[in-house]
């Protein structure tokens, strides 16, 4: 169990999905997508008493240009005292291990391992040898424009061809130089050594590179559409040429990151305050629920869900503050009435998904990806260069994320 600490903005940028995060005992890992966030680890714990709204963030503004529906900030891990109840305690933040390929330090022999491996782990043939050395993970990966990332393909570059069958250990083993070019694989089976010498070159427009023109004689050698961050490594088609890289290098990850300046919708008779409480969790569902169905928003419905909150202010304002908010959210056919039964039925799914109005301030939200970074709308991703469709299966490695510490910013972590 290795441990490191990370802030909650940088889970936003550099560190969002699909960006890989090395922690202080040398292990790098990739940040997965954000299907199995605010979940407990491994799942075999009670779940009931996660409350996902606590971390629901609105920006109207950023929701109509990312056309989703509401945002939310990365979980903070909490601890409880003995006999204490906390509200979304020991929610982590999924990583995956990444490059999944490791060399030995003693023997140079290549191992290849899964995502969810955990912890350091020893050199099976040195350990079948009755020696101890541990496996360090190789330096390189591979990637195209379109957003995947890849192991290197160690074995189809040593042996030439797209469908290698030979399965023999190879060695990675370094001259001394400092160019890719010392960088030299070799296979047990005989075939000719190959060095690294150039797998980082590509054409100035990206329409060609040398890992793809050059890993097969005769033929291109393209991506494989792999995308690590969603918890699998198989394959699921890309026509991109195919370049290799450092996982270290500032190039393999660029966030997509979108932002907007917070400007209050208020008027002379409507006070900020009475904007941010209907914005909130404790109302915000009701009233998205009743205009996305054209039913009137009425004063009443409102203080019978949350009387204390809305005692300060009349009934002509609270009208006026919901003409506001129904602006930007009105549904496409405003013809369309719901009826005493449907209306009865919005107000009960709302208070099923209400929380506690007071809650502690916390760090910056997550801003959703754009549609151009192959986001779907209606999803609360963190912005990044790869499309949350899919979740990590099986059991991950994970930081714990704690709010951010006024004058230091840091955040507590540890990650497996």
């Amino acid at each position: 169990m290795s441990s490191g600490p990370i802030r909650r903005a940088h889970l936003i940028a550099p560190f969002g999905v699909g960006s890989i995060v090395t922690v202080p005992n040398g292990t790098a890992m990739i940040a997965a997508g954000i299907d199995h966030w605010f979940q407990r680890e491994g799942g075999d714990e009670d779940s009931r008493d996660v409350d996902i709204a606590e971390f629901r963030v609105e920006e109207w503004r950023l929701e109509r240009l990312l056309r989703v529906n509401h945002f939310r900030e990365p979980p903070d891990y909490r601890f409880s005292a003995y006999g204490e109840h906390v509200p979304n305690m020991k929610l982590t933040i999924p990583f995956l291990r990444f490059p999944r390929w490791h060399f030995c330090w003693r023997c140079h022999r290549l191992t290849e391992l899964e995502l969810v491996t955990r912890g350091r782990q020893r050199c099976p043939y040195c350990t079948a040898e009755s020696k101890t050395a541990y496996l360090a993970q190789v330096p390189f990966v591979a990637m195209c424009a379109d957003g995947h990332l890849q192991d290197f393909p160690w074995r189809e570059w040593l042996h030439r061809s797209s469908s290698p069958t030979c399965n023999r250990p190879m060695t990675l083993r370094s001259t001394g130089g400092a160019t890719l070019a010392n960088q030299i694989v070799e296979c047990e089976s005989g075939v000719a050594k190959r060095t690294l010498g150039r797998i980082v070159e590509a054409d100035p427009d990206g329409s060609s590179t040398y890992l793809s023109s050059a890993l097969e004689p005769g033929a291109q050698y393209l991506c494989r559409g792999v995308s690590p961050q969603h918890g699998s490594a198989e394959p699921q088609g890309c026509s991109r040429p195919l370049r290799g890289s450092l996982r270290s290098a500032s190039n393999v990850y660029f966030g997509i990151v979108k932002s907007a300046i917070y400007l209050p919708r208020t008027t002379e008779t409507v006070p900020d305050e009475l904007v941010s409480i209907l914005e909130g969790p404790a109302l915000h569902p009701l009233i998205h629920l009743l205009v996305q169905a054209g039913q009137r928003v009425n004063p009443s419905m409102l203080r019978d869900n949350q009387r204390e909150l809305l005692e300060p202010f009349s009934d002509a304002q609270i009208e006026e503050a919901i003409r506001l908010l129904s602006t930007d959210s009105e549904p496409e056919d405003e013809g369309a009435a719901a009826s005493a039964d449907e209306s009865h039925e919005l107000c009960v799914q709302a208070r099923r998904i209400q929380r506690p109005a007071i809650r502690p301030q916390r760090g910056p939200a997550l801003s959703s990806g754009c549609p151009g970074g192959g986001l779907r709308p209606g999803s609360y991703p963190l912005p990044g260069a790869h499309p949350p469709d899919r979740s990590p299966e099986g059991d991950t490695c994970t930081y714990r994320v704690q709010p951010d510490l006024p004058g230091t910013g840091r955040v507590g972590g540890a990650a497996p």
